[in-house]
Protein backbone atom coordinates (compact mmCIF):
# COMPACT_ATOMS: atom_id res chain seq x y z
CA UNK A 1 0.00 0.00 0.00
CA UNK A 2 1.26 3.67 -0.90
CA UNK A 3 0.59 6.54 1.09
CA UNK A 4 0.23 9.47 -1.99
CA UNK A 5 -0.45 12.16 1.26
CA UNK A 6 2.25 14.44 2.19
CA UNK A 7 2.56 16.19 5.25
CA UNK A 8 2.33 15.79 8.61
CA UNK A 9 0.23 12.87 10.22
CA UNK A 10 -1.54 15.15 13.46
CA UNK A 11 -1.77 18.74 14.09
CA UNK A 12 0.31 20.28 16.66
CA UNK A 13 -0.60 19.69 20.31
CA UNK A 14 -2.76 22.18 22.17
CA UNK A 15 0.15 22.46 24.26
CA UNK A 16 3.09 23.41 22.00
CA UNK A 17 0.66 26.38 20.44
CA UNK A 18 0.23 27.79 23.54
CA UNK A 19 3.73 27.83 24.69
CA UNK A 20 4.04 29.65 20.80
CA UNK A 21 1.11 32.09 21.91
CA UNK A 22 2.84 32.84 25.41
CA UNK A 23 6.09 33.30 23.86
CA UNK A 24 4.44 35.80 21.23
CA UNK A 25 2.69 37.65 24.23
CA UNK A 26 6.06 37.71 26.21
CA UNK A 27 8.13 38.77 23.21
CA UNK A 28 10.68 35.83 23.12
CA UNK A 29 11.26 33.73 20.24
CA UNK A 30 11.02 29.94 19.85
CA UNK A 31 12.80 28.87 17.50
CA UNK A 32 11.71 25.77 14.86
CA UNK A 33 12.06 22.44 16.82
CA UNK A 34 13.28 24.29 19.80
CA UNK A 35 12.22 21.49 22.57
CA UNK A 36 13.49 18.81 20.46
CA UNK A 37 16.99 20.09 20.03
CA UNK A 38 16.58 20.99 23.84
CA UNK A 39 15.90 17.25 24.61
CA UNK A 40 18.32 16.09 22.64
CA UNK A 41 21.23 18.15 24.20
CA UNK A 42 20.30 17.94 27.76
CA UNK A 43 19.59 14.64 27.51
CA UNK A 44 23.14 13.49 25.76
CA UNK A 45 24.76 15.54 28.33
CA UNK A 46 22.64 14.12 31.11
CA UNK A 47 23.36 10.03 30.02
CA UNK A 48 26.41 10.58 28.32
CA UNK A 49 24.95 7.82 25.91
CA UNK A 50 24.98 9.38 22.15
CA UNK A 51 23.35 5.62 20.64
CA UNK A 52 20.65 5.81 23.48
CA UNK A 53 19.68 9.07 23.21
CA UNK A 54 19.56 9.19 19.09
CA UNK A 55 17.23 5.85 19.18
CA UNK A 56 15.51 8.03 21.72
CA UNK A 57 15.34 10.95 19.49
CA UNK A 58 14.90 8.95 15.82
CA UNK A 59 18.38 10.37 15.00
CA UNK A 60 21.67 8.26 13.50
CA UNK A 61 24.56 8.53 16.71
CA UNK A 62 26.61 10.66 13.92
CA UNK A 63 23.78 13.52 14.08
CA UNK A 64 23.75 13.51 17.64
CA UNK A 65 27.63 13.17 18.41
CA UNK A 66 28.07 16.07 15.47
CA UNK A 67 24.97 18.75 16.51
CA UNK A 68 24.27 18.02 20.07
CA UNK A 69 26.87 16.78 22.28
CA UNK A 70 29.01 18.81 24.44
CA UNK A 71 26.27 22.01 24.09
CA UNK A 72 25.55 22.02 27.95
CA UNK A 73 26.80 20.13 31.54
CA UNK A 74 25.74 17.03 32.98
CA UNK A 75 24.85 19.09 35.58
CA UNK A 76 22.73 21.33 33.61
CA UNK A 77 21.46 18.08 31.61
CA UNK A 78 20.09 16.86 34.88
CA UNK A 79 18.78 20.13 36.21
CA UNK A 80 16.60 20.11 32.61
CA UNK A 81 14.99 16.82 33.25
CA UNK A 82 13.52 17.79 36.92
CA UNK A 83 11.71 20.60 35.14
CA UNK A 84 8.34 19.98 36.64
CA UNK A 85 4.51 21.78 36.85
CA UNK A 86 4.33 23.15 40.05
CA UNK A 87 1.91 20.50 42.19
CA UNK A 88 -1.46 21.55 43.44
CA UNK A 89 -1.95 21.86 47.10
CA UNK A 90 -4.15 19.05 47.81
CA UNK A 91 -7.35 20.40 49.96
CA UNK A 92 -8.39 18.22 52.80
CA UNK A 93 -11.97 16.89 51.99
CA UNK A 94 -14.93 17.59 53.85
CA UNK A 95 -16.29 14.48 56.13
CA UNK A 96 -19.68 14.39 57.66
CA UNK A 97 -20.09 14.16 61.22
Amino acid sequence: MVLKRKGAICPRSYGFDHLRRLAIEEEFELTDNCFRHAFISHRVAKTGNVAETSLEAGNTPDIVFKHYRELVTKQEGENWFEIAPAQKEKTPKHTKT
